[in-house]
């Protein structure tokens, strides 16, 4: 578990450059954009990107074909992804977090932004996105999953954005939720998010055991 655990961070350590770039930007443009959101939503997209990114690699040098013949269990192969993706959504959050409260602190006349409780309910959104797409990328790989991907981040945008129109029609304010119940959204979305973990991982682990690399 720790080989495979350091084999993908280095993986996604090799990538540096190219997110630091990106990231550098994306700040830049959030900066004149009058809007830190911007770059924290980009910190949580980018925390599961690094493990597509991974196990694109994976892919294209059939590295799980190679593994599952060493002492290597499916379970552990699959594991080894879910612990990953933990923890870049993870770091993800916290970089959103320190970057949100920086920009905010500083530059407080001019730019908006999420509180900490926006950006830990949006991280456990893309947690649950990820967990849906992860056995699909298992069994049918990462370019296809892709769309996948994409279909389920605007089904869950629209279940979002139909929900709130709801509410804003029953005159109830999402503001106001979050500023009465903020603690109680995040207890009940992150209930949510490691039940459907959980069973992503089981689906991942069924896929992978039948799956003839």
């Amino acid at each position: 578990m720790k080989g495979l655990l350091l084999k993908d961070l280095y993986t996604v350590y090799s990538y540096k450059k190219q997110y630091t770039l990106i990231v550098g930007f994306m700040l830049i443009w959030a900066i004149f954009m009058k809007n830190v959101a911007f770059i924290s939503i980009y910190m949580l997209i980018l925390g599961g990107m690094l493990v597509l990114s991974s196990m694109s690699t994976d892919e294209a040098v059939h590295f799980n074909r190679l593994a599952l013949t060493m002492p290597i269990s499916p379970a552990t192969l699959v594991k080894s992804k879910y612990i990953l993706l933990i923890i870049t959504m993870g770091g993800g959050t916290i970089l959103a977090c320190i970057i949100n409260a920086i920009c905010l602190q500083f530059l407080n006349k001019w730019m908006s932004g999420f509180d900490w409780q926006g950006i830990v309910l949006t991280a456990l959104v893309f947690i649950i996105t990820y967990s849906i797409t992860l056995p699909l990328i298992f069994k049918m790989g990462v370019e296809k999953a892709r769309y996948v991907y994409i279909g389920v981040m605007l089904g869950l945008a629209l279940l979002i954005l139909g929900t709130a129109s709801l509410l804003e029609k029953l005159g109830i304010s999402i503001g106001e939720i979050e500023d009465v119940n903020g603690g109680y959204l995040i207890i009940g979305l992150l209930g949510i998010s490691v039940l459907v973990l959980v069973i992503s991982y089981l689906c991942s682990l069924k896929v992978v055991k039948k799956k003839e690399w």
